[in-house]
């Protein structure tokens, strides 16, 4: 499967991995200030933006089309920023593939996600609704003018039924805990885990 990625700058290389029912663009912004000092690598998930597909049933799938990215454009030695799904993507090539990586960044994410079911029903039965609904709780009235209408027209691009199996995938999280990862990386949490 073709899966879109665009590089800009050079430099300490990082892939930046999208949210459900995103793509690269949300990276953008950001891409524009890092790419004067990093190597910025964006990724559209299979399914997602410029990449073909239906996207995919697990993180395990989506983890390991990373992998094979990574190994096909010599990214070895990157960090992976995630944000949501695609940081339970990071967190899972982290505990895979830990060698192949220097290390992780984790934005908006974590080993416990859910998604409250209106939001799975509203996807498949009025997505655009649904999405205008999502936006305004995730995004403070003092966010940038036009921000909230960006980040909507392009989740709107996304196939509901991929959108869909994005946070589906959300419940699959726990099993990361569950593996104590930070240990198995080498390290410590240091918040409590009740």
């Amino acid at each position: 499967m073709q899966i879109n990625t665009e590089r800009y700058g050079e430099g300490i290389k990082i892939i930046f991995i999208h949210g459900s029912g995103l793509n690269n663009s949300i990276w953008h912004n950001l891409k524009d200030h890092l790419s004067s000092s990093f190597e910025v690598v964006l990724v559209d998930l299979p399914g997602h933006g410029g990449s073909y597909g239906d996207g995919y049933d697990s993180i395990e799938d989506y983890r390991d089309a990373l992998f094979n990215i990574i190994k096909a454009t010599d990214l070895e030695g990157s960090y992976i920023a995630g944000h949501s799904l695609g940081g339970a993507i990071a967190m899972s090539f982290a505990l895979a593939y830990p060698q192949i990586i220097k290390g992780l960044i984790l934005i908006g994410t974590g080993a416990r996600l859910k998604v409250l079911p209106q939001i799975l029903e509203g996807i498949i039965k009025n997505k655009e609704k649904t999405l205008k609904e999502i936006i305004e709780l995730a995004f403070s009235d003092k966010s940038h003018e036009g921000l909230k209408e960006i980040h909507y027209n392009e989740t709107v691009k996304c196939p509901k039924e991929v959108m869909y199996k994005d946070f589906i995938l959300a419940p699959c999280l726990p099993a990361l805990l569950a593996c104590r990862w930070p240990e198995r990386l080498g390290f410590r949490d240091r918040l409590p885990m009740d």
